[in-house]
């Protein structure tokens, strides 16, 4: 295997993390190349807070601006509403490939990283090798990256609950923007579904997160998880039909405009039932959102200052991952107390 050429930065997962960290960079002129283990995105997801003060914080107004023009700008005039995951991916992806210091890599799936006095590296499963100053995980709860600097705990642990996630037309009578988002409680069961608005402002959608303790051993005899520890989302075709059927009924419980999505929804298997891991407990509802304390961090490695970016990793983490550990003790009980 001959020795890559040493670039700036590597990103392990070109997904919203990925691509916000990498644009970040790219804002204070830092070359970084991404390496996303898949060639082409579908689309997936449901929905996912962004307003124009957090990305500001972290890529700049000038980057900000060209996020929020592929966006669609009336979509950010609307105030609380959350977007579709896929727009906003979309966005970042478009913004990403427009900038000079961002190299996208597609189709690159990393299986090992590590370092040595001189560079971090990463390996992908076609024998490639990429190394750089600074490597930066941002591939999901299985991630390559946490195995290699969190040996001890390289596994997101299940929450101890599914949800179903979907997303669903109102009704033509139903304007959407007189709704905001809800939680409705059906006995052990929590449903939390929230319009979302469209690039050109308009609401026609709505998404809805179904948090359900019902279907734990479902999981275990398809395979999604072993143990506690959670190994993928499983696929449409691996649930079997009388599970939907039963959620089909189960979803006449719930109020209007939402009974007839979910039922409708259902019906069709279209529906992904996503396996909660510690890391994403109690957030999945609404959607995280990006940017805000990312800036700093960005800034400090831009500006090759190992001691600032220390302190800036340090006040990142006092910011944004000890209310994020609160969040998941608050979902970790979430579970026993729908169980």
């Amino acid at each position: 295997m001959s020795e890559p050429d040493l670039v700036e930065t590597i990103i392990v997962g070109g997904s919203l993390a990925g691509l916000t960290t990498a644009i970040a960079l790219a804002a204070r002129e830092r070359p970084v190349t991404v390496l996303e283990r898949t060639r082409g995105r579908t689309q997936r997801g449901v929905a996912i807070g962004l307003g124009r003060t957090d990305l500001d914080a972290a890529v700049g107004t000038e980057l900000s601006t060209r996020v929020i023009e592929h966006l669609g700008e009336d979509s950010l005039r609307q105030g609380p509403y959350p977007h579709p995951w896929w727009n906003v991916y979309t966005a970042l992806r478009a913004t990403a490939e427009e900038l000079p210091d961002i190299t996208l890599i597609d189709g690159a799936h990393v299986i090992e990283v590590g370092e040595d006095n001189e560079s971090a590296w990463a390996i992908t499963d076609d024998g490639r090798r990429f190394a750089a100053r600074v490597l930066i995980g941002a591939d999901g709860y299985r991630s390559v990256v946490r195995r290699h600097v969190a040996a001890h705990h390289p596994y997101a642990n299940y929450a101890g609950y599914i949800v179903w996630l979907g997303q669903s037309d109102f009704p033509p009578e139903v304007n959407g923007k007189d709704y905001r988002v809800d939680f409705e409680s059906g006995g052990p069961e929590l449903l939390a579904p929230y319009p979302m608005v469209q690039g050109d402002g308009t609401i026609p959608r709505y998404g809805w997160a179904w948090f359900d303790t019902s279907h734990n051993d479902l999981l275990r005899e398809i395979g999604a998880i072993d143990g506690d520890e959670v190994l993928h989302t499983p696929r449409t075709t691996a649930i079997p039909d009388e599970v939907y059927e039963t959620m089909q009924r189960r979803a006449r419980k719930w109020s209007e405009p939402w009974r007839s999505g979910l039922t409708k929804a259902f019906g069709d298997h279209d529906v992904i039932a996503t396996p909660i891991t510690e890391y994403v407990a109690d957030t999945v509802a609404t959607g995280d959102a990006i940017g805000g304390p990312l800036g700093e961090p960005a800034a400090a490695l831009a500006g090759n200052d190992r001691d600032a970016v220390h302190v800036a990793l340090r006040r990142y983490e006092a910011q944004r991952l000890q209310p994020m550990r609160r969040k998941v003790q608050g979902g970790m009980s979430f579970a026993s107390m729908l169980g």
